[in-house]
């Protein structure tokens, strides 16, 4: 009896422990977040749970290169559920209640700011940063009228009202992300979604087999040329939607992955047999304009979800500018009237999740210039090329949140991996947008 008595005392001891580790580890998390209380700005840490601490070099890069230049100084409050007083007091001193986010809302803002939307607060129900998206972001000057995206006959409407059938994302594995979750909100929503049948499926590999390729892009007589050792793409694939909504709309869902937005590994060369003559394209998006598009149709709505980080990788925020201005050019003589164009900015990185990226960066370009700072000045490269198109009203361009700098507090908390953000975000980020495109309808 008095050995039982001993045994469970250990166990108990033992458990006492485990207990006490685990509050710990989480106090210890805890003490890497930190809340912004009302006007004060404070500059946001990290979960240093996430990589080895005890590396020397994973010291050294924290305090030189991640903290002084990957990360981007953050003007986002958050107000915390114990905040709420303080919170209501903002709702009504800015009477943000009043204005919903829309189209005619956010192009005055672009105009005044001369950038992407990149204002405002976020009110959470945690009293500490969150693992999950338990909250909401109250863009400074409106709200999003969340009763459309809860309302199947208002998106229908709005559907309909903005000739939406076909719709279009091109992006890395960050846009994928982005399909993903549109995926799921289109699909839940209809009667049936099938997938194409020639889809380019498995989007871990980027170098895809060139014959994988031309059954996807299949265009009559323009055959694709890869650079080696493939072409550089992650995923395509096409959705089939019947049904969606209460008026039962037919839709088409695509996906285009890229690595860039001027690609120049993948195209069409110039036939030397000038008896079956093909006029060459030099980059990827030229023959998608000009030859794809016209063939399988132009979407009635393109989402652009820029890969910039690999542009980051290739290119100088210099070079950028310039492939934006072909890019714009491309544009401008291949597209449609008719196809309306929604810039998106592209995510920053956790940087104390990504060391080993943050390295061969700073020593491939030789710079302590952070990664951020590059997606940061590229996401302006965009705003500024397309700018007289983006407070244009009458405009089939559309601007959106500048994401990277509305997550800054929630930058490291929200990614999977340093380079990913979590799923539910891009499930959000879409409530947003169709809240915002239709709040003019």
């Amino acid at each position: 009896m008095q050995l039982t008595n001993h045994r469970f005392t250990i166990l108990s001891i033992m458990l006492l422990l485990l207990v006490v580790l685990a509050s710990y580890g989480e106090i210890y998390r805890s003490r890497f977040l930190t809340l912004v209380k009302g006007n004060k700005t404070e500059t946001f840490t990290f979960d240093m749970t996430r990589y080895n601490t005890t590396s020397s070099y994973a010291a050294i890069l924290y305090k030189r290169a991640s903290y002084e230049h990957d990360v981007i100084n953050c003007s986002v409050n958050v107000f915390s559920k114990k905040q709420k007083k303080e919170f209501d007091q903002y709702i009504v001193q800015t009477n943000i209640q009043q204005r919903k986010c829309s189209v005619s809302v956010f192009k005055e803002y672009f105009k005044q700011k001369n950038r992407f939307f990149g204002d405002g607060v976020w009110y959470v129900q945690s009293s500490i940063f969150p693992k999950q998206l338990d909250g909401d972001f109250y863009p400074t000057g409106c709200n999003f009228d969340g009763n459309i995206t809860k309302s199947m006959s208002k998106l229908s409407t709005c559907f309909q009202q903005h000739n939406i059938s076909k719709i279009l994302i091109t992006g890395d594995s960050n846009g994928n992300r982005y399909r993903e979750q549109l995926q799921y909100f289109i699909c839940n929503r209809s009667k049936s979604c099938q997938l194409d049948g020639r889809g380019i499926q498995n989007y871990s590999n980027c170098f895809k087999p060139k014959e994988e390729w031309s059954e996807y892009f299949r265009v009559p007589n323009k055959p694709l040329v890869c650079s080696p050792p493939g072409c550089p793409h992650c995923l395509a694939q096409t959705y089939q939607v019947k049904g969606f909504g209460p008026d039962r709309l037919n839709m088409k869902l695509e996906f285009i992955g890229t690595i860039a937005l001027i690609n120049t590994k993948v195209r069409i060369e110039l036939e030397e047999d000038t008896s079956n003559y093909i006029l060459g394209t030099p980059t990827f998006l030229e023959f998608i304009l000009r030859d794809y598009l016209p063939h399988h149709g132009f979407p009635d709505i393109w989402f652009i979800s820029p890969p910039l980080h690999h542009e980051a990788w290739y290119e100088t925020v210099e070079q950028f500018k310039d492939n934006m201005i072909l890019f714009r050019r491309l544009l401008d003589h291949y597209l449609p009237s008719t196809t309306k164009i929604m810039l998106f900015t592209d995510l920053r990185e956790c940087p104390m999740y990504r060391l080993d990226v943050v390295k061969l960066f700073h020593e491939t370009f030789n710079t302590t210039r952070g990664r951020n700072e590059v997606f940061n000045a590229m996401n302006q490269v965009i705003f500024d090329t397309f700018r007289d198109r983006l407070v244009k009203h009458d405009s089939q361009y559309f601007g959106f949140l500048d994401i990277g700098r509305i997550l800054c507090p929630f930058t490291c908390n929200w990614h999977d991996d340093g380079g990913h953000m979590r799923s539910f975000l891009h499930k959000r980020l879409w409530e947003y947008i169709f809240q915002y495109l239709c709040s003019d309808s």
